[in-house]
């Protein structure tokens, strides 16, 4: 598998997690846990997740406006399949908190973007930092 050659993650394909598109408040529902801040819910604030991992039903939620056939899409759901293998691996329980497990999943996306596109994937640096650090402390 891709992933396991390109990661220090193994997967043997096994028990692999449903992939389910949905619209962007349903998304948001899931990420915030049903406490969507009233600023996101009101459209005052985007909501800008694009993808994500939920370990407490095995399933990946995309947003529904994402192609999967693309390279963007399939290279969004490799990072999410990344979170899905950290997981099944405890690595989760090995981090101070779990921002800390987003820089392999960057990694492997922009491994992936490239190695089936050609092409870097455009990454924003400080978001990619504010992404990965675990901080109470927001600018």
């Amino acid at each position: 598998m891709w992933l396991s050659a390109n990661s220090p993650l193994q997967w043997d394909g096994t028990n692999p997690p449903d992939v389910i598109q949905v619209p962007p408040m349903a998304l948001a529902e899931i990420y915030y846990q049903g406490n969507v801040p009233p600023a996101i819910r009101q459209g005052r604030e985007e909501f800008s997740k694009g993808a994500l991992y939920n370990w407490m039903n095995n399933t990946v939620y995309v947003l529904d406006s994402t192609n999967l056939t693309t390279l963007s899409g399939k290279s969004e759901l490799a990072h999410e399949l990344v979170h899905y293998l950290q997981y099944s691996h405890g690595i989760d329980k090995q981090v101070a908190c779990i921002k800390e497990l987003e820089p392999l999943a960057y990694k492997i996306q922009a491994k992936y973007f490239f190695t089936y596109g050609g092409k870097q994937l455009q990454m924003d640096a400080l978001a990619l930092l504010f992404a990965s650090t675990c901080s109470t402390l927001y600018l």
